[in-house]
């Protein structure tokens, strides 16, 4: 069952079931790569473009935890993202926006479950053990875990604004 709400520019507009919303969000999900992380830490804001998998709506990226972010990550774990393609035509615009919690879980033996998805969603990433030089680069990086408490679905194909809330307290 659809309800109706007002859209940021005071118009109707069609609220959907948050069952079908979750389903077009995990899906939204699967279908991309690339997440664009903001963090603050002691030097100020910073954002970052990292590879992620999803399982669920818990997001997994890795990094060296000497990267600008991880040390973000480490002082302040309160983060925002938001994924999306890049689009000339701002009718068609899709995407997320996340506010959560992040930590580091651990070198990628400890996170063998987000090592599992990754690999999945990446296949060459399972290849850099033949290669000595990357799977060294590999070993230095550690897997974090994005908790959104916060979710938003944007949509502009059903006007323009339009965001809906995804209810993450059931997950």
């Amino acid at each position: 069952r659809k309800s109706c709400l007002k859209d940021g520019r005071g118009r109707m507009a069609i609220e959907t079931p948050q069952a079908e919303l979750k389903q077009a969000v995990l899906a939204y999900l699967r279908d991309h790569n690339t997440l664009s992380l903001a963090t603050v830490g002691p030097d100020g804001p910073w954002a970052a473009a990292v590879f992620y998998v999803n399982d669920g709506f818990d997001l997994y990226f890795l990094s060296e935890p000497n990267t600008r972010h991880s040390r973000n990550v480490a002082a302040n774990p309160q983060v925002s993202a938001t994924i999306n393609e890049d689009y000339k035509n701002w009718r068609l615009i899709q995407g997320i926006q996340l506010e959560g919690t992040c930590e580091k879980i651990g070198a990628p033996a400890k996170g063998l479950q987000a090592l599992r998805l990754y690999i999945e969603k990446y296949p060459f990433v399972a290849d850099l053990a033949g290669a000595p030089q990357l799977a060294r680069a590999l070993a230095k990086t550690r897997f974090y875990r994005i908790r959104p408490t916060r979710l938003f679905f944007i949509d502009n194909t059903k006007g323009f604004s339009h965001r809906e809330e995804v209810d993450l307290s059931g997950k």
